[in-house]
């Protein structure tokens, strides 16, 4: 029942009339909503309201604004649109915030920094490419949705390159920049494989060439997922001898485009290549 204006202005009642009406305008005008300022929420589109109820929060002038999932009631198409403009909204406030999530996806696209919780304490604040590239734990990389979270032994240590063993392959690896010390060999050892980095190579083609610094195995698929833009491919690796650990070894993303013209559909067997600063040691 309140207008835009009338909204922005909710929180400064205590405030002297010529007070209210300039914060409300600078509020107004810093988030577009100036020429909006009569209408009514009925008559706004979903980002207009957002930026509203923004508005009715910034005009109190807040040391720090808190966003408490801010975009969990909305429908998938909506939310993309309205996390994009919050994005851009909150970029330009200079003003901090803080915003609580479940979504992976959400808290990438709206943070500069992201910080884990797990069991009611922080296990890690980092720029949010670092927490995706450079996860502190385990538990981290599996919180932000890591796929491909293995574990293998240690086959030898330097403070540039860890040779794992994993499922019957001698897998190279860039140690972690965070790691203090070199583990010994034959101790346990944590890595994951993002599964866009994983190349699929026919194996008519031969393997890449070592000096390419490239782990090279034979896999099959054993199982694949449709998702709209990319086929997610599920691999168990060619390793006689070795038990089985789950339905599958290794998760493969790879475009539409990419399936169609590999024809992967009509072969089941393959090469996979992957670059050993691909493969990214957890910290212990």
């Amino acid at each position: 029942h309140l207008s835009v204006e009338d909204n922005v202005a909710f929180g400064l009642h205590g405030l002297p009339r010529a007070e209210r009406r300039r914060r409300t305008g600078d509020v107004l005008e810093r988030l577009g909503l100036a020429a909006l300022a009569r209408r009514f929420p009925r008559g706004l589109s979903g980002g207009q309201r957002q930026r509203v109820a923004l508005g009715r929060a910034l005009a109190i002038d807040p040391a720090l604004l808190l966003l408490d999932e801010p975009l969990s009631a909305l429908d998938a198409p909506l939310r993309r649109a309205l996390r994009d403009e919050l994005r851009e909204t909150l970029s330009g406030l200079g003003t901090a915030a803080v915003v609580v999530t479940h979504d992976v996806t959400e808290a990438y696209r709206l943070a500069d920094r992201i910080v884990v919780y797990e069991d009611g304490r922080v296990i890690q604040s980092a720029p949010r490419a670092q927490l995706l590239w450079q996860p502190a734990s385990e538990a981290v990389a599996r919180i932000m949705g890591l796929a491909n979270v293995l574990h293998g032994t240690v086959l030898k240590s330097t403070s540039e390159r860890i040779q794992i063993g994993w499922r019957g392959q001698t897998l190279e690896a860039v140690n972690s920049p965070t790691r203090s010390y070199l583990p010994a060999p034959g101790s346990p050892i944590a890595f994951f494989i993002r599964p866009e980095y994983v190349r699929l190579i026919r194996k008519d083609r031969g393997a890449p060439d070592a000096a390419h610094h490239m782990n090279v195995m034979a896999a099959r698929i054993v199982g694949e997922a449709d998702f709209g833009t990319v086929w997610a491919l599920r691999l168990r690796l060619d390793a006689p001898g070795e038990p089985a650990q789950g339905d599958f070894d290794l998760e493969v993303e790879v475009p539409h485009l990419v399936y169609e013209i590999l024809e992967i559909e009509r072969d089941r067997r393959w090469q996979l290549s992957i670059h050993r600063g691909s493969i990214h040691v957890l910290p212990a």
